[in-house]
């Protein structure tokens, strides 16, 4: 999914310093992400290779997925500033299960999974967690440009 059109909360972020705003984004994206992985576990098939138990998010791929993913990165030019990923582990069977093949129909999990968590409930749920976070850091420096609560 590619959003545009957020230089406020982009400004807003970069003036809390860029360690203090990857950490914030990360959240929001964890907040978001966290539905559809559990949606998607639930809907998926049972089957040998642990395919419910493989689906995750986080920010490391497989070694060849995330070969996969910087030859496209490159490809479109983009750099991200803070990245995560939803979907099966690096298991064979994954996708096969997904779209199906000539012999095995088709059983999607993860595509149900976008459609009932993903898109503008998504957004909203990252919009949500970024106000929170910056608002959070924001009490948090005051606290610390103020000195913290005091010791009796």
């Amino acid at each position: 999914m590619k959003v545009e059109g957020l230089r406020n909360v982009d400004r807003a972020l970069a003036a809390l310093g860029k360690n203090q705003a990857r950490g914030i984004m990360r959240r929001a994206l964890v907040a978001a992400a966290k539905p559809i992985a559990d949606e998607a576990a639930s809907l998926a098939p049972e089957f040998r290779g642990d395919l419910q138990e493989s689906i995750r998010y986080g920010s490391r791929l497989s070694r060849r997925q995330a070969a996969q993913q910087r030859r496209a990165d490159r490809a479109a030019g983009r750099r991200d500033f803070v990245k995560l990923y939803v979907g099966a582990g690096p298991l064979p069977q994954a996708h096969l299960r997904e779209f199906g093949t000539a012999d095995i129909p088709p059983s999607p999990y993860m595509r149900p999974a976008w459609d009932k968590h993903g898109g503008a409930r998504a957004l909203s749920t990252i919009l949500r967690e970024l106000r929170a976070g910056y608002v959070r850091e924001l009490a948090r420096e005051a606290r610390k440009a103020g000195g913290g609560r005091r010791r009796r």
